[in-house]
This record gives structure tokens, C-alpha cells and sequence, in this order.
């Protein structure tokens, strides 16, 4: 009896260190997250688009003309928009797959966790869950794009490949950053998985598919009332697929020229950074010019600052809940 009570208070020391609360990340990464079959899943939904894009476009355009010039990844099949849509609707939609039965209801309510870590705050499981989500994010942005760009290095069509590489990664991270913090605050107040895989899906769908589809229909069909209605009444503020597109060009353009398809696709949704005539309608001198345009670095500034806001509402729930 003895025994077992001083192998009990080691026990909860340890748990005390702060080597415990890496042994919670560890577990929660690679034994409660992580499953190889999953996450070959996960990849194979990433890159099935860009993939196919890549491949159509090599054997229907390429091996006809085995002279073209070499050219940016980005302007290769229309890889851009494909990367675009593949990182900014699957890519989130995976995650939240992936969050919605991992934020568990053991955070929302006070029982013993499994697994003996009952001596670390919720507030710290909490934080170990997220940068547990978060780690596991990157590591699925980084090998769906490191593969991505290996299978490109071997056609040997393309320049600026590591370009493409970082840039690509860097605009996944800001995808991962503010999904990641919708998606738990939503699992931490409706905490049922099944309704919140579903919001979180269909808002996505809605962002990265509707608005793309719809916008330019309400914008360019109604003789002007409907940009007019857009710009005055400061929509565009309010839309996230106009900033996530505003940040995803503004990393494309730092590196590379994005052809006119890429060019037109997001100046279809009102992004670009200058003046072209859109479309011909009968408004004299209707022009997108630049004060149409926000700044990419406003973007990205809100989107961080919605990922933080949403933390700390997540973070201050969790507070009143404890107390």
C-alpha cells in the first residue's frame, strides 16, 4: 500500500514538470491524431486536383510539343487557381474532419481524462490539443507540397520550384491558422462532432465555392448596382474569399508573373492590383481601378486578427467553464 502511494505521488510530480505537458503533446500527436492510412487519405484528397490538372495538361499540351519554354508552376495548367482551391476549400475541409472529434467532450465538462493527466489544467490540455492540431496541420501541408513539387521536379518543365514550394506553404499556414481557430471554437460550444464537421464544411463551401460562383453573377449582372452595393456598403471588409484570394495572389505576384487566365480569374472576384476593363457593359467608364483594390497586407492582417479574436473567446469560454 505503501508502495503504490509513493509510486502515486511520483507519478503525479512528473506530471507536474513541465516535461508532462510534452508528453501530453506527444501523445496527443502521434497516438490520438495520427494514423498513417488517415493521413495518406488526407493527402491523396489534397493533391487529387493538382495532380490531375498537372497531368491532363502535360500529356494533352506538352508531349505535343515536346519545344515549349520552360514556365512557372503557376501558369502550367491553370496550377494556380488548382492550388488555390485544393489548399483553401480541401485542405480546411480535412482539418475539420480532423478537429471535430478531437476536441473532446472531456474539455467541456469536469471528468477525469484518460490516461493519468488529470494534474494538468484544462486551459493547458486545451493549448497542448491545438498546437498538437496545428503541428499536425504542417506536417500535412508539408508533404502534400513537398510531393507536389518532387512529381514537378521530375517532369522537368518548371523553374522556381522551391518558390513555389514556400509560398505555397506559407499561405496553407495562414489557411491552418484561421480554420484551426474557427473550427475549435465552434467544437468547443457546440461539441457535438457530427453538426460540427457539418457547419464548418458548409461554411467553407460557402467562402471558397458559392461566393466564387455567385459573386461575380450578383456583381457584373445587375448594370452596376450590385459592385455599387458591394463597395459602398464596405462588403468587401466583410468577405473572406476576397482576403484569402487577396493574400494567395499577393504571395503568387512576389515571385512570379501570373499569366492572364490566373490573372483574370481573380480580377473575376474583384482582386488584382491593377486597372483592366472586366468586362464591356453600358456604363461609360465602369473600371476596376486601383482604389477598387485593398491591400493585401490589410488582409493579412485581419485574418490574423480573427484567429486571435477567436482564441481568446475560445480560451475565455473554457475559463468560465471552470470557474
Amino acid at each position: 500500500m505503501i508502495k503504490k502511494m509513493q509510486e502515486d505521488k511520483t507519478e503525479n510530480s512528473f506530471l507536474k514538470t513541465p516535461y508532462s505537458k510534452y508528453n501530453l503533446f506527444t501523445k496527443l500527436l502521434w497516438e490520438d491524431l495520427f494514423n498513417v492510412w488517415q493521413f495518406i487519405a488526407f493527402l491523396i484528397s489534397i493533391l487529387v486536383l493538382p495532380l490531375l490538372s498537372l497531368f491532363s495538361t502535360y500529356f494533352l499540351v506538352y508531349c505535343k510539343n515536346p519545344f515549349i519554354e520552360s514556365i512557372s508552376i503557376v501558369d502550367f495548367g491553370n496550377i494556380g487557381i488548382i492550388s488555390f482551391f485544393s489548399y483553401s476549400l480541401i485542405f480546411p475541409c480535412v482539418l475539420s474532419i480532423l478537429i471535430s472529434s478531437f476536441i473532446p467532450k472531456e474539455l467541456t465538462e469536469k471528468t477525469k481524462l484518460e490516461g493519468g493527466y488529470s494534474e494538468i489544467s484544462y486551459k493547458a490540455i486545451l493549448l497542448m490539443k491545438i498546437v498538437a492540431i496545428f503541428t499536425y496541420g504542417m506536417i500535412l501541408s508539408f508533404v502534400s507540397l513537398f510531393i507536389f513539387c518532387l512529381i514537378c521536379y521530375f517532369f522537368q518543365l518548371f523553374y522556381s520550384i522551391f518558390s513555389f514550394f514556400l509560398l505555397q506553404f506559407i499561405y496553407t499556414l495562414i489557411i491552418l491558422m484561421f480554420f484551426e481557430s474557427f473550427t475549435v471554437l465552434i467544437s468547443s460550444i457546440i461539441n457535438i462532432p457530427q453538426k460540427v464537421r457539418t457547419l464548418v464544411i458548409e461554411f467553407i463551401i460557402f467562402i471558397f465555392l458559392i461566393l466564387t460562383f455567385i459573386k461575380p453573377i450578383i456583381l457584373y449582372s445587375s448594370e452596376g448596382y450590385g459592385l455599387s452595393i458591394y463597395k459602398n456598403f464596405f462588403l468587401v471588409y466583410m468577405d473572406l474569399n476576397y482576403h484569402f484570394g487577396n493574400i494567395y495572389l499577393f504571395l503568387i505576384q512576389t515571385n512570379f508573373n501570373p499569366s492572364n487566365s490566373i490573372r483574370n480569374f481573380f480580377l473575376m472576384l474583384l482582386i488584382g492590383n491593377y486597372p483592366p476593363l472586366l468586362y464591356q457593359i453600358e456604363i461609360p467608364g465602369w473600371l476596376l481601378d486601383n482604389k477598387s483594390y485593398i491591400s493585401p497586407i490589410f488582409s493579412i492582417i485581419l485574418i490574423i486578427s480573427l484567429t486571435i479574436l477567436m482564441k481568446v473567446i475560445t480560451f475565455r469560454y473554457f475559463i468560465n467553464r471552470e470557474t
